[in-house]
């Protein structure tokens, strides 16, 4: 066969290939020389823009075609592939999308369209009829009725063409069992799903050597593919925490807590069982969402205190129209003072209760817990007067609880101790040792306004001694602090949808009011007073209001900290430093700036944690419970500590100190610890840190804390 070649420009041929050889697809024939070499196309950069180009294939926008795909895209990530760039925001349509209603009829209709003309037309029409309806009604997902018509189908046919048709369902059959407990189940299994596959893909790698690998392609000999895919997963292991570590967030932060307990809680115990380097973050995650969803919800709590509250202060009597005697009973509430659970958060929610007696019996709740550092001597219970401007009061009297020792005690150095240590913020060491400890007195009242402070505090001042009865009898002088020991607790309810309330303005308009009263204040020997802002659901907002220099000033040391329990924290020894408070969210940690006042230069932070036990679920233990919360709370210290020495480079020799409430003492994971970390003694008390006593002046003293 003969085929001319025919050149565009001239030039002289020559030829590569002899005449008469067999030619095939893309052999060179011959080269040729151009007479114009510029005629010749040279390949150039290319300098211009792609243009937009979709996905490899096309993504409907249905829920359930929406919901197939970021499924996928979080399933890439945690088997190792980089798409951290669309991580979050796929994290978030994947929870909106698992909210919505639609998404099972689309998978169900998706899935029957597919099936039309493999299964019996009677079954089709009838799994149709059902879904169309439930979802023309906004009815759950009726996966027990569509089982149920599938059962009933396959026992009319015949064995081998029910397993054939059995086979073709198998998809639908899926979807029938992922919705089984309805939408907000599915959400959560398969949440479960993808924490599950972080899990199974890290779990060969925990706690083992280096040759792990090896050991992988002598399990998977005939699979190497499998080898590769976890080896791959778990070199990106920081990409796939991050995920991680955002979908626990979102398990934690979840409302329906039993739900979340039953079906995340098992692979969160597989997740706090990893035991390695690159899963450390997560494994301390799952430990601390673990334990988030084995307490109680706060609607639980606030169902069952109210319940409580209700009942102390119902004595019902055969033959009695009504209750007779409304006075709230200790025995009653004892489960409560004394719980080692968080009531403070939810307590103050009935101090405007609409029956004044549970509110009473709320006031009278919080006093019996706040003061268990102290002998509560009596409580009264006195029900508001309109006439008199006189709001519902608890009243009481009270003496600090004695010393282990009437010497000043002294700050243990090595070695662990059950046994409470007075310290030398007890009042008990104020007095001398001639003196007799006084009675104190103390009231707490709520009230929804402060525009009537004035004349509600001056009627709740006559539950107080005047004139100086009740005090330490000695000659007469100036009024000093030994003089005044009585308190009063003023509780201002908030409507819980005030977002925008000013509470420096109330603070400023409380101050005010006080100071107008001083003269009042100290003939009845007031001590201190507190103001506690309280919102529905959330912990009060404390400011302590305290005589200093003619003036009454607040306590900046202790805000948002109840006064009876702020002496635990023994800010006077720590005399030798100047002590700023720095805010954190954490209510567990207490964090003071601490300037030498000797020696501007030196300068530190003191830390002061508590590790607080709440009522568990489950077969967990108690000592599992503190050292998992230990572990959990050291990382918080750290990383709140980190966050709050980035404005302040200069401070160094920082000390933290750990309290766990406890009736027996556990240990920590020391060798985890760095050696500023120390542990202390656990006191009985709702809050309490034993930071040691310090000089500023000396090294040594840094070293022995």
């Amino acid at each position: 066969m003969i085929m001319p070649l025919i050149a565009a420009e001239d030039g002289i041929a020559q030829f590569i290939k002899q005449p008469g050889a067999t030619l095939e697809a893309g052999d060179i024939l011959g080269i040729l020389s151009l007479d114009d070499p510029s005629r010749v196309n040279h390949a150039k950069p290319f300098d211009g823009q792609l243009p937009q180009l979709g996905l490899p294939s096309i993504i409907g926008n249905k829920p359930h075609q929406r919901f197939a795909y970021l499924k996928e895209v979080l399933g890439n990530i945690l088997a190792g592939y980089d798409n951290q760039s669309i991580m979050q925001a796929s994290i978030k349509e994947l929870v909106q999308v698992l909210q919505t209603p639609e998404l099972p009829y689309g998978e169900a209709n998706a899935v029957l369209s597919t099936l039309s003309g493999r299964i019996p037309a009677k079954l089709e029409q009838s799994l149709r009829q059902s879904i169309d309806s439930a979802a023309a009604g906004g009815a759950e997902f009726p996966s027990p009725k569509l089982r149920k018509l599938i059962d009933s189908c396959l026992d009319e046919l015949r064995p081998t063409e029910a397993q054939t048709i059995r086979n073709f369902l198998v998809a639908f059959d899926d979807i029938v069992h992922r919705y089984r407990a309805g939408l907000k189940h599915h959400e959560w299994a398969t949440l479960a799903g993808l924490l599950g596959l972080y899990a199974e893909t890290e779990k060969p790698f925990s706690a083992r050597d280096n040759d792990v690998v090896l050991e992988l392609r002598e399990l998977y000999r005939d699979a190497p593919d499998t080898v590769v895919k976890l080896v791959l997963s778990h070199y990106k292991a920081a990409s796939k925490n991050t995920l991680a570590l955002a979908l626990l967030d979102i398990v934690k932060g979840s409302d329906t807590i039993p739900l979340v307990e039953e079906v995340v809680s098992p692979v969160l115990k597989e997740l706090a069982e990893l035991d390695s380097k690159a899963t450390t973050k997560v494994s301390l995650k799952a430990r601390e969402v673990l334990i988030h969803t084995q307490l109680p919800s706060l609607d639980e709590r606030l169902h069952q205190l109210e319940s409580i509250l209700k009942a102390s202060v119902t004595t019902t009597v055969y033959g009695a129209v009504g209750p007779s005697d409304r006075t709230p009973r200790g025995d009653v509430l004892r489960d409560v003072i004394d719980s080692r659970f968080t009531v403070f958060d939810v307590l103050p929610g009935f101090f405007q209760h609409q029956d004044q007696w549970v509110a009473l019996a709320a006031l009278d709740t919080y006093v019996r817990r706040a003061y268990r550092s102290y002998n509560l001597i009596n409580l009264e219970h006195v029900e508001a007067d309109a006439a008199e401007d006189e709001p519902s009061t608890v009243a009481w009297s009270f003496r600090m609880r004695k010393a282990a020792s009437e010497s000043a005690p002294t700050t243990p150095t090595t070695g662990l101790t059950s046994q409470r240590t007075a310290s030398y913020s007890d009042l008990t060491f104020l007095l001398n040792q001639a003196q007799s400890e006084p009675i104190r007195y103390g009231a707490m009242f709520s009230i929804k306004s402060l525009d009537n402070l004035e004349r509600e505090l001056t009627a709740v001042m006559r539950h107080f001694p005047d004139s100086g009865r009740g005090k330490i009898e000695q000659a007469p002088q100036a009024q000093s602090s030994q003089d005044s020991w009585n308190v009063v607790n003023v509780a201002l309810t908030v409507p819980g949808q005030a977002h925008d309330l000013d509470e420096d303005a109330l603070r400023a308009q409380f101050a005010q009011v006080i100071n107008a009263l001083s003269g009042q204040m100290d003939r009845h020997g007031m001590r201190r007073l507190t103001l506690l802002i309280c919102r529905e659901g959330q912990y009060p907002s404390y400011y302590t209001l305290r005589k200093q220099d003619g003036q009454w000033k607040e306590l900046e040391t202790i805000r948002d900290i109840e006064p009876a329990l702020a002496f635990q924290l023994e800010l006077g020894r720590l005399s030798n430093f100047n002590l700023e408070p720095c805010p954190v969210e954490n209510r567990q940690i207490h964090i003071y700036y601490a300037t030498a006042k000797g020696n501007s230069s030196d300068c530190r932070f003191f830390v002061r944690a508590l590790v607080r036990p709440g009522r568990l679920r489950g077969s967990m233990k108690t000592a599992d419970y503190l050292v998992s919360e230990s572990d959990r709370l050291i990382t918080d210290v750290l990383d709140t500590l980190e966050v709050v020495s980035a404005q302040r480079r200069a401070a160094d020799g920082n000390h933290i100190s750990v309290r766990r409430r406890s009736s027996r003492l556990v240990p920590l994971p020391l060798p985890l610890l760095p050696p500023s970390v120390l542990p202390f003694p656990s006191l009985p008390s709702p809050l309490s840190v034993v930071p040691p006593r310090l000089s500023s002046s000396s090294h040594s003293s840094r070293d022995s804390c």
